[in-house]
């Protein structure tokens, strides 16, 4: 969401990310939407149609990362000694 920090903290132009295409440059997206009567812009449409493809592949990768968490701790439920942080199950 927040774009590769490895590659901005060597101070290399970053692809931009999601946030950066919601608030911009400077922070200030929402505030001219807000503030303003007249239509977004098309750049603003665009930016914000980017910021709304990269999240819902986001999600998606996240939702199959979630699932393959999920598997691998049951897979590893009937195996594995316990831990602390880990319970019984009351569903």
């Amino acid at each position: 969401m927040n774009g590769d920090q490895a590659i901005i903290s060597r101070n290399e132009q970053a692809p931009a990310s999601i946030r950066d295409r919601l608030f911009g440059t400077y922070g200030l997206l929402p505030f001219v939407l807000s503030a303003s009567l007249e239509n977004p812009t098309d750049e603003a449409r665009d930016s914000i149609a980017s910021a709304r493809a990269e999240f819902d592949a986001l999600v998606i990768r996240l939702e199959a990362l979630n699932e393959a968490l999920e598997a691998l701790e049951e897979e590893l439920a009937g195996s594995a000694p316990w831990t602390p942080g880990r319970g019984p199950k009351t569903e």
